[in-house]
């Protein structure tokens, strides 16, 4: 029988996106890797830890590290350690996350598509990962000719004080152009974000369109409306966990930091408008997002509305620079993208799914899109950035 290395889990949830990289590990790990996890993440505190560390005779440590007195004490102990935060720099410690400029990107080209002209950010400016989530979705928007506006420092933290907390936000909204996309860097935050605009009594998401990052069911679901989120890659972030400890074990250098891309936009009530002038051209993009899956035709799309095919075609053409069926096939195509990335179903299942005549047909219009085959994006998407 093979002698069990001792793994340390310090400061890990047990639900959300830590729960779907405890899976990822656990999956990687059994039933090959001879590893005993020992959970202290319910100890009191980092002293208690290091007593616990040397008990198990712990070979690595794996969780959130971000205070100054967690990071001297766990440094001196000399045990390799693997961070899932990267809120420090310099990184103390090896990072294990996810792609910040992706993260940006992904959510202004998202907004972008929905038509939006005023756009705003809502992170926290002292830790590392957030400043560039920030300056990459700044940075898409600006070079696009548009202006961000970024929640001051002096707005982000609670003091202690919820009450003070929510009128900063209700007074930083209200300064704000409408209607605007407001892209935030936690799900919780996008959450408070919601609440505060709210009781300032704008309208989510007609007047105030709010995303949020990490897809965490339960807040997304309690969130009124409910919070879209970009969804995070947790099960692949623990399968890179696993190979990251490998390396360690066997003596090997690992990366300063490891990055996966972010999986996509999980859309719920909060964004799920579309900023353009015309209450006609809103209605027919709503139809088709409505019923991608359906397969619907632009005859179908036209049934409801009062226009005729003519002048739907001008309306997409003066507002969104292409025809209704462009539309149609590009976010088929993003819907795809994210059962590619997220899920197991073959490309069959997702062609259906997605309102695809077949899987050849997915496979065209995919490669028109994106330059290359759903099979090598699915690929793409689970593969790590170093």
């Amino acid at each position: 029988m093979k002698k069990l290395i001792s793994i340390a889990l310090v400061h890990m949830g047990h639900a959300g996106l830590d729960a779907q990289i405890l899976q990822g590990l656990y999956d990687f790990s059994h039933p090959d890797q001879p590893w005993m996890f020992h959970d202290l993440s319910k100890s009191d505190t980092t002293a208690i830890q290091l007593s616990y560390l040397q008990t198990i005779k712990a070979k690595v440590i794996v969780g959130h590290i971000n205070q100054s007195e967690d990071i001297k004490l766990l440094q001196a102990t000399g045990i390799p350690l693997i961070n899932l935060s990267d809120l420090i720099y310099p990184r103390p410690f090896p990072v294990l996350g996810v792609a910040s400029e992706q993260l940006g990107a992904m959510a202004a080209e998202y907004f972008l598509v929905r038509g939006f002209q005023h756009f705003g950010f809502a992170g926290h400016s002292t830790w590392y990962a957030s400043n560039k989530v920030m300056k990459a979705y700044c940075g898409h928007l600006t070079q696009r000719g548009f202006k961000v506006h970024v929640l001051p420092p002096d707005a982000q933290t609670s003091h202690g004080n919820y009450q003070q907390f929510l009128d900063q936000k209700q007074a930083w909204l209200r300064s704000l152009p409408k209607p605007i996309a407001l892209y935030c860097d936690l799900d919780s935050l996008a959450n408070v974000m919601c609440n505060a605009a709210q009781v300032a009594n704008y309208k989510v998401p007609e007047d105030i369109a709010v995303l949020g990052t990490t897809n965490h069911s339960m807040i997304c679901q309690l969130c009124h409306p409910p919070l879209s989120s970009i969804e995070l890659p947790g099960v692949a972030m623990g399968h890179e966990m696993g190979k990251l400890i490998v390396r360690v074990l066997a003596g090997k250098t690992i990366p300063e930091c490891t990055h996966l891309a972010p999986i996509g936009v999980v859309t719920r009530r909060s964004t799920d408008i579309q900023a353009v002038p015309d209450p006609i051209l809103g209605r027919a993009l709503a139809l088709i997002h409505a019923h991608l899956s359906d397969g619907i035709s632009i005859a179908q799309i036209l049934k409801p509305l009062p226009i005729s095919q003519c002048q739907l075609f001008r309306l997409f053409r003066k507002h969104i620079q292409h025809s209704p069926h462009q539309e149609l096939i590009k976010q088929r195509c993003l819907a795809a993208k994210q059962m590619l990335a997220t899920t197991t179903f073959n490309v069959d299942e997702i062609a259906r799914r997605c309102g695809f005549r077949d899987n050849l047909h997915l496979g065209r219009m995919f490669k028109k899109q994106e330059n290359m085959t759903p099979l090598a994006y699915r690929k793409m998407s689970r593969k790590p950035t170093k």
